[in-house]
């Protein structure tokens, strides 16, 4: 089958494609707990004639498709989850989830696809082998409902593809790509080289409490501590060099429990982003030492926990240049946006597949407002959903014509950041940390702990 035909598929099922984003945008639910829209693509799979595949226990599935020729395998991928938003038009009235992010369209988008491919030869002049995976969970928000769900046994991992990878879902692929829809003019395509990774923190301060009008030199104030860490790490940001683009922001979470009571536990949850693990490690010691000496200012002792969020997301080169090649059968050259040059500030755990095999993640305009915000919106859907739907099956011919000869390329010339899956969770295990960082010395001096392995 050509491009056109394919392309021609796509415009055929329009109005489909309209019912099916809007029964996402419709029924938002956050991360591992996307049953709804799960059962819904599920049964639209199972009508086509696919032998769809769940995940144990959560939310999540893909569909295979097998051309029963030799050639390469290709993932494609879109994602369930919602944010929470309560202020957003669609927002689930109950727990506020809402799809202010754009992964109805992607779900759309690739449903469309799942349906083009089971046409009448629509597999000819292709090579090897398809997995469509919807997968749960890319959104890193509700970690204390994640935690609970990994003490339970059911999931290993907070984010969504990397429960995947250590699943197996992606064994075996050769490449790996997918499109989120931006904001911006009707009929864009854009490509970054690529975006940040990210470290979570949970961070405990503690003191002892006393009563603040009375006696509040009998306590320790956490929350001075805790502030006091807030300022020393504002200090920092001249310190991290432009090229590793960190972002580092947190919250107080928890600030004390009266006014009068001299708070004896205060919390914080931060985010450290950086576009190399390196950056990430090296900015999140510097946080750490901060908060650290921030506790020790007062006499405060302070936990800390980090586990990895994401890692940086590595657009290979080879794969995008082919992806742009894809686009031009879908829109104008002038509405193609090659920024090589970008690193985005957010995080993306498609990031963490980039890390072990070549991996491109493509934005299509169509949305408007602002991403995660109260006014973020599809305002156009053949931008946003049909023209996302095309350049996939574009991509796809190009890696799987020809015996799979792109998509062999790519993956033979492919450098990884690991090895193998195995060598990338023991980096993660790695960059674990639990534990206090400041401990008091019978000497009256004060030793800051090392920090991770």
């Amino acid at each position: 089958m050509n491009l056109d035909e394919y392309k021609s598929i796509i415009d055929s099922i329009r109005d489909d494609i309209i019912e099916w984003e809007a029964f996402t945008a419709g029924h938002p639910e956050t991360g591992f707990k996307e049953w709804t829209n799960h059962a819904y693509i599920f049964k639209k799979l199972q009508e086509w004639g696919y032998d769809a595949v769940e995940a144990d226990g959560i939310p999540g599935l893909y569909a295979d498709i097998d051309t029963r020729k030799a050639g390469a395998s290709v993932l494609v991928l879109a994602e369930l989850d919602a944010i929470t938003c309560f202020g957003h038009p669609l927002a689930d009235k109950i727990t506020g989830a809402a799809h202010a992010c754009g992964h109805n369209v992607q779900c759309a988008a690739l449903l469309a696809v799942a349906y083009a491919l089971k046409q009448k030869g629509a597999l000819d002049g292709l090579s090897g082998r398809i997995r469509l995976c919807f997968v749960p969970a890319e959104e890193l928000i509700e970690t204390d409902f994640r935690r609970e769900l990994i003490e339970k046994g059911v999931i290993h991992y907070m984010g969504g593809k990397v429960e995947m990878l250590y699943r197996g879902w992606f064994d075996g692929f050769d490449a790996a790509f997918m499109v989120h829809v931006a904001e911006g003019p009707s009929g864009m395509f854009y490509v970054d080289r690529g975006s940040n990774g990210n470290i979570m923190k949970n961070v405990l301060f503690i003191g002892k409490a006393a009563h603040a009008g009375a006696c509040p030199w009998e306590g320790i104030n956490a929350l001075n501590a805790a502030v006091n860490g807030l300022n020393i790490v504002n200090s920092l940001r001249e310190t991290f060099r432009d090229e590793d683009r960190v972002r580092v922001h947190g919250i107080i979470t928890n600030g004390g429990s009266a006014p009068n009571t001299v708070p004896d536990s205060v919390r914080l949850e931060y985010k450290v982003r950086a576009a190399s693990l390196k950056g990430m490690t090296d900015a999140n010691r510097k946080v750490n030492r901060a908060l650290s000496a921030a506790a020790a200012s007062v006499g405060a002792r302070v936990r800390i926990s980090d586990r990895l969020g994401y890692m940086p997301l590595r657009n290979d080169r080879n794969l995008t240049l082919l992806a742009i090649k894809a686009m031009k059968e879908v829109v104008d050259e002038s509405g193609i946006r090659d920024n090589h040059d970008n690193i985005f500030g957010g995080c993306t755990d498609m990031g963490d597949l980039s890390a072990i095999m070549p991996c491109v993640h493509l934005y299509a305009s169509g949305a408007s407002g602002h991403g995660h915000g109260s006014n973020y919106e599809v305002s156009d859907i053949d931008s946003a959903c049909l023209n996302p739907a095309k350049l996939q099956l574009a991509l796809l011919k190009l890696l799987l014509e020809d015996g799979g000869r792109e998509a062999k390329r790519i993956s033979k010339d492919f450098k990884p950041v690991f090895k193998d899956k195995s060598e990338y969770f023991d980096a993660l295990a790695k960059l674990q940390f639990d534990g206090e960082t400041v401990e008091y010395l019978d000497d009256g001096s004060i030793a800051i702990r090392a920090f991770g392995r």
